[in-house]
């Protein structure tokens, strides 16, 4: 085993240089280490606190074992895995220590070959951010994040933008007090059939354009709670197939799509 040591921010990282290599960027400026490998299991850096990138557009990884990782003192997981799209199975990322991030944009962004992730134990207290976290993880059918406690959250966009094969997704009880921006949130999940949205605090939010745009599937979607403009709800989907949608002013047709009521505007 080849040992190697950098400082970054201020912490002497070790690392295993035949599994990872420093990441530069203009003007040779270092930005951290990247896994060089080819999945399996994989020895944990000792020291390093951000995880930002670490795994980035690795190609020939199928499978990662991170099971043997303690990621108490972490503070950053941002696009941890972005743009992994053979990435099938990362064993031991349901353990994982987050409770120190705020950040978690991208983590999984274009794992396009993820079936499956259950991070139900996730501490996402601290989360202000979960923008493009699942995006175009166009194979996921499962994503277990309904135990999730965010109430700091401002940003929601594009949390499942493009997850094609996701049938349902239990965010029902999450507080989203915070919540600022979803644009995008759930947009063209084709098969998403299940989304209950009905209990959030949606009280700070200011955008949510296409939030469930291009959802065909979608049967019902009780906004009744919510104390946000028709208007605005209506800009949160442009689908004809939508089949019900419970707002005082927006209507279904004969053709058993939806159209805002004209007269509201």
């Amino acid at each position: 085993v080849m040992m190697a040591q950098i400082e970054l921010d201020g912490e002497l990282v070790t690392y295993d240089e035949s599994c990872f290599e420093v990441a530069t960027g203009p003007e040779n400026k270092i930005l951290g280490i990247r896994y060089k490998g080819n999945g399996g299991k994989v020895p944990q850096p000792k020291g390093l606190t951000s995880y930002v990138s670490l795994f980035f557009w690795n190609t020939k990884i199928r499978e990662l074992d991170l099971s043997d990782w303690d990621t108490t003192g972490v503070r950053e997981f941002a696009f941890m895995f972005d743009s992994c799209t053979n990435l099938e199975v990362i064993k031991g990322i349901e353990n994982f220590d987050v409770s120190l991030c705020s950040d978690f944009s991208g983590v999984f962004n274009d794992c396009t070959h993820l079936k499956k992730l259950d991070l139900s134990k996730w501490d996402m207290r601290k989360a202000v951010s979960v923008c493009g976290m699942f995006m175009a993880c166009t194979d996921i059918e499962e994503i277990n994040v309904s135990t999730w406690k965010m109430p700091e959250c401002v940003d929601y966009d594009s949390f499942v933008d493009v997850c094609s094969n996701l049938r349902k997704l239990d965010v029902s009880k999450w507080d989203t007090s915070s919540a600022q921006t979803m644009e995008r949130f759930a947009c063209s999940c084709i098969n998403l059939e299940e989304l209950s949205l009905e209990n959030w605090d949606v009280s700070n939010l200011t955008v949510s354009t296409g939030a469930i745009a291009n959802c065909p599937k979608l049967r019902t979607i009780d906004f009744s709670n919510w104390e946000i403009s028709d208007f605005t709800i209506a800009k949160m989907y442009e689908h004809p197939e939508m089949k019900k949608l419970s707002a005082n002013k927006l209507v279904e047709t004969a053709e058993n799509s939806w159209l805002p009521n004209m007269s509201m505007f």
